[in-house]
């Protein structure tokens, strides 16, 4: 994470309940490392 921000990428910490709920909310409720990754 410090190297993201140290490159000036935007990164945001979350709880992953948020993320969850999120990926319900758009109807991707998936379980894979591709999918989380596009969601934010």
């Amino acid at each position: 994470m410090i190297q993201l921000q140290a490159a000036d990428l935007p990164v945001a910490l979350i709880n992953p309940r948020q993320g969850r709920d999120f990926a319900k909310a758009t109807g991707k409720l998936a379980k894979t490392d591709a999918i989380d990754a596009q969601i934010a």
